[in-house]
């Protein structure tokens, strides 16, 4: 089955002008959610068909991490406790049942995780200093904010060679 992404933020909802990859204004989410009720409503059909719908990639990444057209994520925000997480969910609260009302069989997933290390056990870094794992919150945040209840399942990129780079 084909799993469309949606990578990025229409122009007219963007939170940080200019940066494609980065989240929904909060001032646009009924908009944008309307919006993917439209998107929904054509690719679920023949002879598109798609079912399954990813929204974001790696949103676990802050804006200013990336370049402001990455295909990467870029929903993370360093500066909050959760990373962005709690936002990302209030934005799904709106999605998820525009979504289902465009398709009822539609399946929603989360934007591919990143969560390349766990807070609570940092790996350590090339110089032998805790790694910055504060990004993997993103998905507590997200948890706590009820965004479990926007989603059909969770994407999550398993990325093998972090460990091989640090010789663990």
């Amino acid at each position: 089955q084909l799993i469309a992404g949606i990578l990025y933020t229409p122009a007219w909802a963007q939170k940080y002008p200019g940066v494609v990859c980065g989240p929904v204004a909060s001032t646009e989410i009924t908009r944008f959610a309307d919006f993917m009720h439209a998107v929904v409503t054509r690719y679920s059909q023949p002879p598109y068909n798609i079912k399954f719908w990813e929204i974001g990639n790696e949103p676990d990444i802050d804006h200013t991490l990336v370049s402001p057209r990455s295909g990467f994520g870029c929903w993370g925000d360093a500066s909050d406790a959760y990373y962005g997480g709690e936002y990302y969910a209030q934005v799904l609260q709106a999605v998820h049942p525009r979504i289902k009302e465009a398709d009822p069989k539609a399946q929603v997933l989360s934007g591919g995780l990143l969560l390349d290390c766990d807070p609570l056990h940092p790996p350590l870094d090339s110089n032998n200093q805790p790694k910055d794992c504060t990004a993997a919150r993103f998905l507590e945040g997200f948890l706590q904010a009820g965004g479990g209840a926007t989603i059909d399942g969770i994407s999550f990129h398993g990325y093998d060679y972090y460990l091989n780079e640090l010789g663990q």
